[in-house]
């Protein structure tokens, strides 16, 4: 479910449907079934438009994504195009590449524009290398994501108002991720592929002019199923410029991305933990029993981290909410879900400062806004095509 100016949009996969603010249907219109990809079946919405992306059947590589922008209120088409690769949405902007298909190292091998969504004019637009997308926007500023001569490709950061680059590319390495966080690009290294001296992965920060500001080893999981391998860092941006680190069985850390310095470590039983610059939410499931949720003040060079609440969740059997499995960290509050449930799915509010439960909503939690919150309840769907139940309720809660 996806917030307008005045409703929420609900995409399926196969239709959209537009619901006003008192759960109304307004209009619904039907996305094209495409590729066999999903994945590039896309709905977003921004600045009063609904911005539907799909990729066309028969097209050789790199394809083509049709584009087609609808007015929020009415559902009618605003414009429509067919020429582009790659597109994705980030603030109030759609970005689009128009690419050749070639992978030569050549610049030109794919346009990237900036385009108004309300109209489809070009806002800026520059020629890069082949497979450009933008994967990020952070503080007035975009991540590119392009592939010179194929994976794993390399990373810059351009102005999100003009295009210009500010900084020379930066290679991905083995193991592209890479995130934006405010002044810093970070970037991962290569993955470690011996596993016999221990596992680690290198993560690089850079300045957006492309200066290395710093790099750390970072110990990530073996992985048991492979031999002599190693799992790969997954990184996480927190709010306040830091940064989580962590791989399956590997352990957590928390960096402040501007410096790259440690702020705080788990153990291997922690799952990704959640930051504010105060705060660090941990979800540890050790063993797969009950999981507990605790904060933890992450200190400083002089004052040790210390836990500020733990909250166990019981067994699944004991247990009125489930056993959320999703958490995200909204400003001074928490909100816990299981989006595996069978029936009777809750959604939990928490307050960060204290870990005290303040409000359960039905259903599984989707996403949340300014001021609203959306759950889903599929446990009568019988399947993908069954029916879904959506709940809106005011947020943060009175």
């Amino acid at each position: 479910m996806l917030a307008t100016d005045d409703g929420y949009v609900i995409a399926t996969g196969t239709k959209v449907v537009a619901i006003d603010s008192a759960g109304h249907t307004s209009w619904k219109a039907a996305i094209p079934k495409g590729t066999e990809d999903s994945t590039q079946r896309n709905v977003q919405t921004t600045g009063g438009s609904v911005i539907i992306t799909y990729g066309i059947k028969g097209q050789e590589w790199p394809g083509l994504e049709m584009i087609k922008v609808l007015d929020a209120r009415t559902g009618k088409l605003r414009w429509q195009d067919k020429t582009t690769s790659f597109a994705s949405v980030w603030g109030d902007t759609l970005y689009s590449s128009v690419c050749t298909g070639k992978q030569k190292d050549h610049i030109g091998d794919c346009t990237l524009t900036a385009r108004d969504p309300k109209t489809g004019s070009a806002r800026w637009s520059v020629a890069t290398y082949a497979s450009s997308q933008i994967e990020a926007l952070d503080s007035g500023h975009v991540l590119e994501h392009a592939y010179p001569t194929g994976a794993p490709g390399s990373y810059r950061v351009r102005d999100a108002t003009t295009g210009q680059a500010l900084g020379p590319w930066v290679s991905a390495e083995d193991a592209p991720e890479a995130k934006l966080i405010g002044d810093t690009l970070v970037v991962t290294g290569k993955a470690d592929r011996d596993d016999s001296d221990g596992c680690k992965q290198t993560v690089r920060g850079y300045s957006l002019t492309g200066d290395l500001r710093w790099r750390r080893s970072v110990t990530t999981g073996k992985d048991k199923n492979a031999h002599n391998g190693c799992y790969t860092i997954e990184l996480q941006p927190g709010e306040d410029g830091l940064l989580t680190t962590a791989s399956y069985d590997g352990v957590p850390q928390v960096l402040d991305a501007k410096t790259g310095s440690i702020l705080w470590h788990g153990t291997a039983e922690d799952v990704l933990p959640l930051v504010s610059k105060s705060l660090v939410i941990v979800v540890s499931a050790p063993g797969g029993s009950a999981q507990s949720v605790h904060a933890v003040d992450p200190g400083s060079a002089k004052r040790a981290a210390k836990t500020l609440w733990s909250l166990k969740m019981p067994a699944e059997d004991e247990n009125q909410y489930g056993v959320p499995a999703l958490w995200t960290l909204a400003g001074s509050r928490l909100i816990g879900s299981d989006d595996s449930c069978s029936s009777g799915c809750q959604t939990l509010i928490v307050s960060a400062g204290t870990g005290r439960i303040t409000t359960s909503y039905d259903g599984s939690y989707l996403d949340h806004g300014r001021n609203w919150l959306t759950t889903y309840d599929d446990s009568e769907a019988g399947g993908a095509e069954g029916p879904v139940t959506y709940r809106v309720y005011p947020y943060p809660p009175a």
